[in-house]
């Protein structure tokens, strides 16, 4: 369960999804620098970036794939919703929201962090995959109108 979240002008919200599974909600650093080593931290290593969409970035490992075997199957909900399912993400991941004006991160609002969970939990329309249902050879698409399996 998320528990409400309370915008604070003295850091930025963000969720974390550890490999194992599960939503966390963290609280980053306002500092560049900080927050760097925090995001790092929170993914076990190299830091990356996927943009999902103007509002929500993932923070990954970037070499997750070599580092946990299994796929992070929120991870992968969450990204395949914005239409990023070309691949299974592997590793924990940090969502945050975008960028601002200036390209600094900025944190998630209330809603949106209120629905990435509840897409990491459950899929953007149908119910939860099993961790066996992403093997590296499918993948799956979600879109608010439907769930279909991609060869």
């Amino acid at each position: 369960m998320v528990h409400p979240l309370i915008a604070r002008p003295d850091y930025l919200t963000a969720l974390w999804l550890p490999a194992e599974g599960g939503v966390t909600t963290v609280r980053l650093s306002l500092d560049a620098d900080q927050r760097g080593d925090e995001l790092a931290a929170l993914v076990g290593g190299l830091l990356d970036v996927v943009r999902l969409d103007e509002h929500t970035d993932m923070w990954i490992n970037d070499l997750g794939v070599w580092g946990w075997r299994e796929p992070n199957v929120m991870a992968t909900r969450v990204a395949g919703a914005h239409g990023m399912d070309l691949q299974p993400y592997h590793g924990p991941v940090v969502l945050t929201g975008g960028a601002d004006a200036r390209g600094d991160t900025v944190g998630l609002d209330d809603t949106t962090a209120t629905m990435l969970a509840s897409v990491a939990f459950y899929g953007a329309t149908e119910g939860p995959i099993r961790p066996d249902e992403i093997d590296g050879h499918r993948f799956y698409e979600f879109d608010a109108r439907r769930y279909r399996h991609g060869a």
